[in-house]
């Protein structure tokens, strides 16, 4: 199966860029809330959408916790 677009949140958007560079993930577009890679292939994208810490008050359980949040927010 080949993939064209995955996307992923993140809690602190430039922190996530600084490291999916790191793996040569060139960024392609950048704003306040969102970043897009391109991989290395060039026909494949990998994005981050900024997200705030899911709060344990809320009473919500999480089944799964953006990068950055501890199960303690």
């Amino acid at each position: 199966m080949r993939l064209n677009q995955v996307t992923v949140t993140a809690v602190d958007l430039d922190a996530s860029i600084a490291f999916y560079q790191t793996l040569d993930f060139r960024l392609i577009v950048k704003n306040d809330y969102h970043a897009r890679f391109e991989i290395d292939d060039g026909e494949s994208t990998f994005s981050h959408r900024l997200v705030a810490c899911p709060s344990a008050a809320s009473g919500q359980e999480q089944t799964a916790r953006p990068v950055g949040c501890s199960s303690a927010d």
